[in-house]
């Protein structure tokens, strides 16, 4: 724990937000809050206007997991940061939290892999397989209040991933190759990750795919379920 008291570290972060997180300052306050200390606290961070503010309160809300669901309406507001390092840490939020109420903040995952920053992209691909069906119905539910010219995409591939025990390796194949939508390719990962435990050979695949996304994305599923 830090030599200074809780209080001193948020003055420091209120004052020298820059200072707060180059010296590690952020970690010592993380311990607090893992020793109790309110997670509302951050609300007032996570509304800053300062960038450096933003991305150090959204990362301590990621580390405190489901002890900062009641921070959400916050974080989601947040969807759209300028901050790409912001967007991947709500999205980590969102994922956890949307679990028992507010499913259809998953909605935000699915739109993710339309983000113009790869690891926004890449992070809302490793969190979609694990969702649940609740999530899926909650998802598709808010799309329907969207605008994406890609909703139907998006509908197809909910639907798949609600699906996935009954579509066989021919369909996961089609979109995981398909040479002209990214969208669809991504789709495909995560289908061939959802799958794996039938089709282990299509993650494999993935690997050398030659849209490099994918083929980041199947390497650190492998390195997840430590595959040789």
């Amino acid at each position: 724990m830090s030599n200074l008291s809780f209080d001193q570290l948020i003055d420091l972060w209120n004052h020298d937000p820059i200072a707060f997180k180059e010296t590690g300052k952020s970690y010592d306050l993380l311990q607090y809050f893992f020793s109790g200390a309110s997670a509302e606290c951050l609300i007032p961070f996570l509304r800053s206007q300062e960038k450096a503010v933003r991305e150090t309160a959204a990362w301590i809300a990621s580390e405190l997991a489901y002890d900062a669901c009641g921070l959400h309406e916050y974080l989601v507001n947040l969807i759209n940061d300028e901050s790409s390092s912001v967007r991947y840490f709500v999205l980590e939020h969102i994922a956890l939290c949307s679990q028992k109420n507010h499913c259809e903040s998953i909605v935000h995952l699915i739109l993710a892999l339309e983000d113009t920053e790869i690891i926004v992209r890449l992070q809302a691909m490793q969190l979609l397989p694990q969702i649940s069906l609740k999530q899926i119905e909650g998802a598709n539910i808010e799309l329907r209040n969207r605008s994406s010219a890609n909703v139907d995409t998006h509908r197809t591939g909910l639907y798949l991933m609600e699906h996935i025990d009954d579509i066989g390796r021919h369909t996961i194949r089609e979109y995981l190759n398909d040479s002209k939508d990214g969208l669809r390719r991504r789709y495909g990962a995560i289908l061939a990750r959802k799958a794996f435990a039938r089709y282990p050979d299509i993650l494999q695949e993935a690997l050398a795919s030659t849209d490099s996304e994918i083929a980041s994305f199947a390497q650190s599923e492998k390195e997840l379920l430590a595959i040789d």
